[in-house]
């Protein structure tokens, strides 16, 4: 899907130009799309803001062109269709187009960026159970379409995702910590990775045990988009790379989680653009690890802060 998108860049004059301008398009319906979830949601619409007046999104998908945005923008509109109409009030009533298309768009969006495939069981459980079969064949059918002409170059991609895997880091924190303590970048990288897929199953699962079975309703959605704000901030704390784009996938949920936190953290991310400069003037990749570490430890002193002031409130106003 990354490449459709390139295609559709490349098509628009074929330069840079092209492809940023596409973005922003794709990123302004985004946007929308957030505004659209927080009214049928019945959240504050101020709360927007939180993602669209952010200077992250501009300067990573407008300024730099990365393609996570078209990405974050397939997912939520996936979302968007879950959510049950006003005649919807069963889990068996209803037209099964738009499951269909929902899980479509989940596996585009996942093509894109790989992030959206961790809250995919979370998004299919939030489907009426008399509707999942639609959405698992949307789902199915547009990975099989999208996948299908790459054929047999698709192993290009796992060796990829298998060097990336195993030798790429930058400003990760938790990894630096772990492999001078062990000794072994190997060791850290399985480390890190099984403790993000157990916090991962953790979140899934105490929110799936928090809205029950039936028909997704406005506060079931509410809570299943909080735990993707959970999930996006246990993966930014625990990878061993974290370039300031990857905190895009937090940043389209501050809207709906609007933490502490996450506030933070998505602001803190700019401070690993401070490499550039001895690049820039020497040459020399430097990374400084009081940054990193500035980085790790800001929404973390953020969230035991807000912890701190909130229970003072309630304090006092008992």
């Amino acid at each position: 899907m990354a490449q459709v998108v390139f295609a559709g860049g490349a098509a628009l004059g074929g330069t840079i130009t092209g492809l940023k301008a596409l973005l922003t398009l794709l990123d302004l319906g985004l946007c929308l799309l957030v505004a659209l979830l927080l009214k049928r949601l019945e959240l504050p619409a101020w709360r927007a803001a939180l993602y669209a007046w952010h200077p992250l999104p501009v300067v990573e998908i407008a300024g730099s062109g990365h393609v996570d945005g078209a990405g974050l923008a397939l997912l939520l509109a996936a979302v968007c269709l879950l959510l049950p109409g006003r005649r919807e009030s069963t889990g068996t009533g209803g037209r099964p187009w738009p499951f269909l298309l929902s899980g479509a768009l989940l596996a585009a969006a996942g093509l894109v960026k790989l992030f959206p495939f961790i809250p995919a069981p979370l998004l299919f459980f939030m489907v009426p159970p008399g509707r999942r079969r639609y959405f698992a064949a949307g789902f199915l059918a547009a990975l099989a379409a999208l996948l299908l002409p790459f054929l047999p170059h698709l192993a290009n991609m796992a060796a990829t995702l298998d060097a990336y895997a195993r030798n790429w880091e930058f400003a990760g924190f938790a990894f630096n910590v772990l492999r001078a303590v062990t000794g072994s970048g190997t060791g850290a990288r399985l480390l890190l990775s099984s403790c993000f897929l157990l916090a991962a199953a953790t979140i899934m699962l105490h929110c799936i045990r928090g809205i029950g079975c039936g028909a997704p309703s406005a506060a079931g959605m509410r809570r299943a988009l909080g735990a993707c704000y959970a999930m996006a901030m246990a993966f930014l704390l625990l990878t061993p790379t974290l370039q300031p784009w990857y905190a895009l996938c937090l940043a389209v949920f501050l809207p709906f989680s609007p933490g502490p936190a996450g506030l933070v953290l998505c602001w803190a991310v700019f401070l690993a653009y401070r490499v550039q400069i001895p690049y820039f003037i020497q040459g020399q990749w430097l990374e400084s690890m009081p940054v990193t570490t500035a980085i790790f430890l800001a929404p973390i002193t953020a969230y035991l802060a807000g912890g701190f002031f909130r229970r003072k409130r309630q304090a006092t106003e008992c």
